[in-house]
C-alpha cells in the first residue's frame, strides 16, 4: 500500500505524467490551470483535453467545445466564422455541422448552399465525389432520378444515361442482380425461360442463376415461395402423397403437407 501511494504520489508530481488520465500532462494541466487530479476541472461533461483541443474552456463550464449542439465544435465554428452559440447560423434550416459535413464550409454561412440543393436526397459530398450535379436531380437525364441511380446502380449510374438501376427491365434492379450473381442486362440470366423478376420474387435469389431451379419445379402450379410457406414440396406435385395435387389442395384451402387434410 505503501509503495502504491509512493508511485500515485511521484506521479502526481512527474510533469510528463497524466495523473486523471484526460489526456493532457500534468506540466500541460499547470499550464491551463487546470486541475491535474480531475478529468473534468469544471465538470461540464467534457474532459480537459477535449475543451482543449475543440476549443472550449476546462475552467469555464460554460463554455464547451459545442455549446450549440449541432455537431460542430467551437474551434472550427471560429475558423469559418460561423455562431458557435447557434446551431443553424444562415438560418437555412440545416444545422451547422450537417452542412459542414455534408457540403462544405462555406455552406455553414450561405443559407443558399445547403447539402441537398436539387433535393434528390444525394448530399452534395456524395454528388462531388461521383462528379454529378447538386442542382439537378437527374444529373445525366436518363429518366432515373440521382437518388435511385446511386442507391440501386452506383455513383457511376448517375453521370452515365447509359448505366441506369434495370438495364434490362426484367424489375431487379442491379444491386440486387449483383448480389445474386446474374445479369444486369438480360432478363433471363440463366436461360431457363423464367425471366429474373419471377425467379427473384417467387424462387429466391439463387433461381436467377440456376437453370434447374425455378419457380415451380414440379410444374404443379404452385410457386416455390408458397410451397416454402405451406411446408409442402417444389419437387412433388403431391406432397403429402393424399392423391389430391397441391395444386388443387392450395386452391381449396386444404393442407398441402397434410394426408388428412384434403376437400
Amino acid at each position: 500500500m505503501f509503495l502504491l501511494l509512493l508511485s500515485l504520489a511521484s506521479a502526481a508530481y512527474n510533469p510528463n505524467g497524466d495523473t486523471d488520465g484526460d489526456g493532457l500532462t500534468n506540466a500541460e494541466e499547470r499550464h491551463y490551470g487546470t486541475n491535474p487530479r480531475r478529468a473534468d476541472s469544471d465538470r461540464d461533461g467534457w474532459d480537459d483535453w477535449t475543451e482543449v483541443v475543440y476549443g472550449g474552456n476546462p475552467r469555464r463550464n460554460r463554455i464547451t467545445p459545442d455549446d450549440d449542439g449541432d455537431g460542430l465544435y467551437r474551434v472550427y465554428e471560429l475558423q469559418i466564422g460561423s455562431d458557435p452559440r447557434n446551431a443553424d447560423t444562415d438560418g437555412d434550416g440545416w444545422d451547422d455541422g450537417t452542412e459542414w459535413l455534408y457540403a462544405s464550409a462555406a455552406a455553414v454561412l450561405d443559407a443558399n448552399d445547403t447539402p441537398d440543393d436539387d433535393g434528390d436526397g444525394v448530399y452534395q459530398v456524395y454528388e462531388d465525389m461521383a462528379g454529378s450535379s447538386d442542382l439537378s436531380t437527374d444529373s445525366d437525364g436518363d429518366g432515373w432520378d440521382d437518388w435511385s441511380e446511386w442507391l440501386y446502380a452506383g455513383n457511376a449510374a448517375m453521370i452515365d444515361a447509359n448505366d441506369t438501376p434495370d438495364d434490362d427491365g426484367d424489375g431487379v434492379y442491379q444491386v440486387y442482380e449483383d448480389m445474386a450473381g446474374s445479369s444486369d442486362l438480360s432478363t433471363d440470366s440463366d436461360g431457363d425461360g423464367w425471366d429474373d423478376w419471377t425467379e427473384w420474387l417467387y424462387a429466391g435469389n439463387a433461381a436467377m442463376i440456376d437453370a434447374n431451379n425455378t419457380p415451380d419445379d414440379d410444374g404443379d402450379g404452385v410457386y416455390q415461395v408458397y410451397e416454402d410457406m405451406a411446408g409442402s414440396s417444389d419437387l412433388n406435385t403431391d406432397s403429402d402423397g393424399d392423391g389430391w395435387d397441391d395444386w388443387t389442395e392450395w386452391v381449396s384451402g386444404t393442407d398441402l403437407a397434410d394426408p388428412t387434410s384434403h376437400s
